[in-house]
């Protein structure tokens, strides 16, 4: 595994513990790979750990590919609601 993969609680202490639905079996793989990542040598990480750089990496490329490659700051806009997950 790269040791590129950033300590646990790098991105700092959460505001408000937001909730996002996904397919089940990207849920799964995910699972997997955290799984995979701990028996390789790093058990203390988490989904935490693997969501927050998933974003992370992906927030970057859509501030360099809309933004200028400046940093978003956010706002409190609400977002529309995604389509209903079906099984």
């Amino acid at each position: 595994m790269a040791d590129d993969v950033p300590p646990r609680g790098l991105m700092g202490p959460a505001k408000r513990d937001p909730t996002v639905s996904v397919r089940a079996d990207l849920y799964r793989r995910v699972r997997a790979a955290v799984r995979l990542i701990q028996l390789s040598g790093k058990p203390e990480f988490s989904m935490r750990d693997f969501v927050e750089r998933a974003l992370t990496e992906l927030l970057r490329q859509v501030e360099l590919t809309y933004n200028n490659g400046n940093a978003l700051s956010g706002d409190d806009v609400p977002l529309k609601p995604g389509p209903r997950l079906t099984d």
